[in-house]
């Protein structure tokens, strides 16, 4: 089976391949509790697409349509969670052009995770 290695723009607003392997979620992820279930599966999923590039063209343009449409949900919640994210410095808006948004996951860098007991 052959995979394409990078996701571009044009690939987001199509509807999800049946050979679709899978999104992974990062404990730092999981085992936060100040994000809900839809907030974990769509901040993995703008991670993961953010890792799927070549190492210099690692980014997300998926829109929230594109995310409303995957998570069974609506474009303005997808906004307020993508907003949430950025102002938690999860992920940065690396561009955006009046059209097509630019994301790029920070998860590896900023996530801290309380002890608990």
């Amino acid at each position: 089976m052959h995979y394409k290695k990078e996701i571009g723009p044009e690939d987001l607003d199509k509807e999800v391949p049946e050979n679709n392997v899978g999104i992974w979620t990062p404990a730092i992820i999981l085992n936060n509790k100040e994000l809900t279930a839809l907030e974990k599966l769509v901040l993995s999923h703008i991670d993961w697409l953010s890792k799927m590039g070549e190492k210099n063209k690692r980014y997300c343009w998926a829109s929230n349509s594109y995310f409303a449409n995957v998570h069974n949900s609506n474009p303005s919640v997808i906004s307020l969670m993508v907003s949430k994210f950025i102002e938690k410095g999860w992920i940065e808006k690396v561009s955006y052009n009046g059209r097509t948004r630019v994301l790029r996951s920070n998860l590896t860098t900023t996530f801290k995770l309380k002890k608990t007991r």
